[in-house]
């Protein structure tokens, strides 16, 4: 199931998070990196075994949407799916953080429509000149097009492309920790040593690929520099290809 709210709505949702220092160029990247997993999701799996379901839709007419989720899934549609903030009363204290105070109350539209708001009219632009072609695609309004102030700058589209190819390889790369994962091993006690006996013709765990994330600067927006440690026959070499050289703080 991929749920899809508005790229810029989520945008104007991280900005107003505490813990979200990133700025609205990553926020943008990583929603449109979302979009695609679920786009090449869609592609690869059954078509009776994706479900899109917008969350404007959602909230705006919960019974219609939730009663298709629940056929999709197989289940029998219950009213009490129609008030799941009181089932949220019911978490630990520790799971109830600021951000989340919004699942004690009645779902409402409340929520849509908020960059309007919460983000500059140059954000707005420049979330709609990155990744205006997926907002198309989902259904929502894209405006004609910024006037000259609030043009998007080249050095922040620039980022988001750079941003984007940043997560993709990510994405990739865990995709080929987890095939390496999956392949049958020995037994525990003889996971990463080598020689005839112990695995040979596998790779042990100490060759399974690493990411390290590293700060590079610490004032907002931050930049993330990564470095992928792993053997040759881990990762192909149009994936290498593409990876930065560590740096020092690396």
């Amino acid at each position: 199931m991929h749920l899809v709210r508005d790229g810029r709505d989520c945008g104007a949702s991280l900005k107003g998070m505490r813990w979200w220092h990133h700025g609205t160029v990553a926020a943008a990247a990583m929603w449109a990196h979302s979009v695609d997993c679920a786009r090449r999701a869609q592609r690869r799996l059954p078509a009776d075994a994706f479900i899109e379901v917008r969350y404007e839709d959602l909230v705006a007419d919960p019974r219609a949407a939730l009663e298709r989720l629940a056929g999709f899934l197989g289940e029998d549609f219950e009213e009490a799916m129609l008030a799941p903030h009181v089932q949220a009363e019911r978490l630990p204290r520790r799971q109830r953080e600021v951000w989340h105070s919004q699942t004690l109350q009645a779902v409402t539209t409340s929520r849509t429509g908020t960059h309007a708001e919460a983000l500059t009219s140059a954000e707005i632009a420049l979330v709609e000149r990155v990744a205006g072609s997926r907002l198309r695609r989902l259904g929502y309004e894209v405006g004609a097009g910024p006037g000259p102030a609030d043009r998007p700058q080249p050095a922040d589209v620039a980022r988001f492309t750079r941003t984007l190819a940043s997560m993709r390889l990510r994405t990739r790369a865990l995709a080929a920790y987890d095939r390496r994962l999956s392949l049958p091993r020995d037994s525990v006690a003889d996971r990463g040593r080598a020689g005839p006996g112990h695995g040979a013709g596998r790779s042990s765990i100490a060759d399974t690929p690493v990411i390290r994330w590293t700060a590079k600067d610490r004032k907002a927006p931050r930049r993330w520099s990564y470095a992928l440690t792993c053997p040759p026959s881990t990762v192909t070499g149009s994936m290498t290809r593409w990876l930065p050289r560590p740096s020092a703080s690396t």
